[in-house]
């Protein structure tokens, strides 16, 4: 499985250029900024897998996710989910996703996707410590405050009170 993800992303992160805008929204597989939303979708993935299961609710989660953010294409989202349920051992290093996040999303929406880290975690209800190692981890790679990394936590704590 871990071969058929990297070429996912092989086959659709360009190397990233220093002049992409961040905010940008872009439906062209090889377009920077496409990958710069295929590299958050590899750090929702691997919340889902944290507790090494990827629950169905989580999978939900994260397509929501990827269709509202990033307005991914019905296929790129099928692909990915699929890919996410493939059972495996084998991890996928976080660096690469995260230096391209680090190189070109500002504080603001890095923020955007704790939030989103987090919506994957409490998909199923309730907190897995693993996902929440996890989604700690991300954070301090992507040099995410502890501050936001809490405020994002109860924002999203908030949000499934209310849903309950």
């Amino acid at each position: 499985m871990l071969d058929r993800i990297r070429g996912f992303f092989e086959r659709h992160i360009a190397p990233a250029s220093p002049d992409v805008s961040p905010p940008t929204i872009s439906r062209t597989a090889g377009d920077p900024a496409h990958g710069l939303h295929l590299a958050t979708a590899a750090l929702l993935l691997e919340v889902s897998r944290a507790d090494f299961h990827v629950h169905d609710k989580e999978l939900t989660a994260i397509a929501d996710i990827l269709q509202r953010q990033f307005d991914f294409t019905d296929e790129e989202t099928r692909e990915l989910l699929d890919l996410a349920r493939a059972e495996s051992d084998e991890l996928l290093s976080l660096h690469p996703f995260v230096r391209l996040i680090n190189e070109h999303f500002d504080a603001r929406a890095r923020a955007r996707i704790m939030e989103d880290l987090w919506l994957v975690a409490y998909a199923k209800g309730e907190l897995d410590k693993h996902q929440e190692y996890t989604v700690r981890k991300i954070a301090d790679l992507l040099y995410v405050p502890h501050s936001v990394y809490i405020r994002t936590k109860l924002k999203v704590e908030e949000q499934q009170r209310g849903d309950a």
